[in-house]
């Protein structure tokens, strides 16, 4: 860097883009290049019914909260709750990140659940642990600890055959992350703006849902997301969508 830039630097200590840093002063400082890194778009609520019942949540939310409570580190007192099957709407690049960490996030949280369920079993019994949650909790609780034993299973028969467990399977099996998009995936800003993310995560195990309009959150008995109703919708021969009587329930207990 040179001493110019540094002696800027030393005078504003931070520098506000446009105020105190114009990009005509970017090029007389002697940069290259200007890159604005402006973040994830803002998140945008479904106008549908149910819209933001409890198990729904915006994808911004869901990566801002991972990363700054530290709920993705096992030794975090910090949990997000995900189940699965869960569904991702909306095909930008925020929706693939989204769909890849829950993903990843899972496993996470089914090590994290069986853990403190024990230690706290051990701490106070099982029956009067497990009178501390509601039904619908327990519901929850149990389907978690079902799905680490049978990970475990999966684990140690893989280490008995000197191969590795496959998650994606497992992820499969118990439901998997789905993102629904209204278009084509080729019509998706995430496959036009990083196509090869989009592979990755594709690669990963995703389900991928092309033509689905979103029109209502479907909730249990206990208020929570159930399923996400959509509209099937079609390309016609002048290449514009449109919405058909067709209506799909997606399970979801995450959105």
């Amino acid at each position: 860097i040179s001493l110019i830039r540094r002696e800027y630097f030393q005078v504003f200590g931070c520098v506000r883009f446009g105020g105190s840093l114009t990009v005509g002063q970017v090029w007389d400082l002697g940069f290259d290049h200007l890159a604005l890194a402006v973040g994830a778009g803002l998140p945008k609520e479904l106008l549908i019914p149910n819209s933001l019942a409890p198990g729904m949540r915006s994808a911004n939310d869901f990566l801002m909260s991972l990363q700054l409570t530290g709920a993705a580190k096992k030794n975090s007192l910090a949990q997000l709750q995900v189940r699965l099957p869960a569904v991702v709407i909306g095909g930008g690049l925020t929706g693939v990140d989204t769909a890849t960490e829950v993903q990843a996030y899972y496993f996470i949280q089914l090590e994290k659940v069986a853990s403190r369920y024990q230690d706290c079993v051990k701490q106070q019994g099982e029956s009067a642990f497990r009178a501390h949650f509601q039904a619908e909790d327990l519901v929850i609780l149990d389907e978690s600890l079902a799905h680490y034993a049978q990970w475990q299973e999966a684990e140690s028969i893989a280490l008995e055959s000197g191969s590795r467990c496959d998650r994606v399977a497992l992820l499969r099996e118990w439901g998997g992350v789905t993102i629904v998009y209204r278009r084509t995936m080729q019509e998706s800003p995430a496959y036009q703006r990083n196509h090869e993310e989009l592979t990755k995560a594709l690669e990963e195990g995703l389900f991928y849902a092309e033509g689905l309009e979103p029109t209502a959150v479907v909730l249990d008995d206990a208020g929570h997301c159930q399923a996400l109703r959509c509209t099937s919708r079609i390309m016609n021969e002048s290449g514009d969508w449109m919405s058909t009587d067709e209506q799909q329930n997606l399970p979801a207990p995450s959105l």
